[in-house]
């Protein structure tokens, strides 16, 4: 009675939850991470740029309001309700010509750049700061600044799959998700049961279902898997 072991089932597309979460091991935040909004645009130079210049442009009062509800309201989808909303949201506006450093320290920094989009010919780019056994511990989200105000029906599913990418998951390929490439997708019933799935396990977790030896398997108590008995 006091045991209660998650297990997944036969017929879940593991191919899929693969692809979105462990490449190998299983990749996530484990706390709620705190949001910041920089609200100054800023000028792209190239995909691994680790700060960026911030121009004359601000975000208006109401973008920066939609931008952090639109993060707001796919938080928990993809994080299986475990976070239900951002640790904070700050905004913060740095002076013009400033340097506006993009991957900061367990917070999700996000940004309207211009020229990304010119550049690259994606919509958006993010990545994350990862920890060898599978932690995320920072993220960063940029924007191509005339895509994300441009109104257009994509403008929510990209900024879905950004935050997707910022906590950890990558591109799924094997059915309809909100971490497919194109990013046109909000996310559905599969990406909502396979963050439920991800955040029953911890970090490091590997495919079919192989938590570190330093997990619990009980998720009442404090039980760990023994070394195998040989």
């Amino acid at each position: 009675a006091d045991l209660l072991v998650s297990m997944i089932p036969g017929g879940f597309d593991l191919r899929a939850f693969d692809e979105m979460f462990r490449s190998p091991q299983l990749r996530r935040w484990t706390a709620a991470p705190p949001l910041l909004i920089e609200t100054r645009s800023l000028q792209f130079t190239d995909m691994n740029m680790m700060d960026a210049v911030a121009l004359g442009e601000v975000m208006p009062d109401a973008e920066a309001a939609a931008l952090v509800s639109d993060l707001t309201w796919t938080l928990p989808q993809l994080t299986g309700g475990a976070f239900t909303d951002f640790l904070a949201v700050t905004r913060q506006q740095s002076a013009q010509g400033a340097r506006v450093g993009l991957l900061n320290n367990d917070v999700i920094t996000v940004s309207r750049v211009v020229g990304l989009t010119a550049a690259t010919g994606y919509w958006g780019f993010a990545r994350c700061r990862l920890q060898s056994d599978g932690r995320v511990t920072a993220g960063i989200i940029m924007l191509d600044r005339d895509f994300d105000r441009s109104g257009t029906a994509f403008t929510r599913s990209l900024r879905a799959h950004e935050l997707g990418h910022a906590l950890g998951y990558q591109h799924v390929a094997a059915r309809p998700s909100v971490m497919n490439s194109q990013a046109r997708t909000e996310p559905n019933d599969f990406d909502r049961d396979a963050a439920r799935i991800a955040f029953q396990r911890p970090p490091g977790n590997q495919s079919p279902d192989v938590d570190p030896s330093s997990a619990s398997i009980n998720r009442r108590g404090t039980a760990t898997w023994s070394p195998p008995v040989r």
